[in-house]
């Protein structure tokens, strides 16, 4: 039987823990992180109908999530080197990428271990919370005791106030700024009718944070992994593309805080039967 849309990201995470490589590749690898990230929005949502079994779930989840994101951020650091690629800083960037490679077979075995150890209590928990959401738990203890769309409907409505409410973004609160971007994202993504112009900014938002990001993890890779002293022409190229990202990741942040603020946006729509959950 086909998963229903609440389930789906359940079913998808348990069965890609059972499949993973002994040398998992980028795409493999991202869908891990992606997956690990909607289940953990959606446990966090969910948490009134089964706080207990959500609360750990939600915490062994998050250990494959970072192990999985350590390596997706290497895996993007090296694909962004690869952009400023010319003569000039051809052996400093040789260099780098000899040790991003050297540190993502680390981070990669460590994640094929977290997995493999978690494996077993993962695949079982999460078969039963899906059921449980389905509302044919594999025992009462896994029964919910409310409705997971209403819980869903809930956590947006409480998302959407933090996100008008909280502090400007600036650089200095631009991370948690765009966690709670990529969990609200996530689970309107599982509504029926989710406002099209909050999801798009919504994604711009988290686009253009998530590239500040990206290039800020490699100026500190280019400071930390290249031999002193570092090329100084270099440096002032990674300096002065992440500024420019940070520029633009702060006005696609505030813009969508000011579109949350302004616009009567509709909260509900309930779980969507056709939609399913992004990678």
């Amino acid at each position: 039987m086909a998963p229903f849309p609440l389930e789906r990201p359940f079913f998808q995470l348990r069965q890609q823990i059972g499949n993973l490589s002994a040398e998992p590749g980028i795409a493999e690898v991202h869908r891990l992180r992606a997956r690990s990230q909607t289940v953990r929005s959606l446990l966090a949502a969910l948490s009134a109908a089964n706080p207990r079994a959500a609360l750990r779930l939600r915490d062994q989840i998050q250990v494959v999530g970072k192990a999985a994101g350590r390596v997706r951020d290497l895996d993007v650091t090296g694909r962004i080197a690869l952009t400023l690629r010319s003569k000039r800083f051809a052996a400093s960037l040789d260099e780098l990428e000899r040790k991003i490679g050297k540190r993502r077979q680390r981070a990669a075995a460590k994640l094929v271990n977290v997995v493999s150890h978690k494996r077993e209590f993962l695949r079982r928990a999460l078969k039963k919370y899906r059921k449980a959401i389905a509302g044919v738990p594999a025992s009462p203890a896994n029964s919910p005791t409310v409705d997971p769309a209403d819980c869903l409907l809930r956590s947006i409505e409480v998302c959407l106030g933090e996100l008008a409410g909280g502090p400007e973004p600036e650089e200095t609160n631009l991370h948690s700024f765009r966690l709670r971007v990529k969990h609200l994202r996530i689970l309107l993504r599982l509504q029926s009718d989710p406002d099209p112009r909050l999801l798009t900014s919504l994604e711009r938002a988290r686009t253009c944070i998530g590239a500040w990001h990206d290039w800020t993890n490699l100026a500190q890779a280019v400071r930390k992994l290249l031999r002193a002293p570092c090329d100084p022409a270099l440096l002032a190229r990674i300096d002065l593309a992440t500024g420019r990202k940070l520029d633009a990741a702060l006005k696609a942040a505030r813009s969508l805080r000011t579109l949350i603020a302004r616009k009567n946006l509709p909260s509900s729509g309930g779980a969507s039967q056709g939609r399913k959950a992004a990678d």
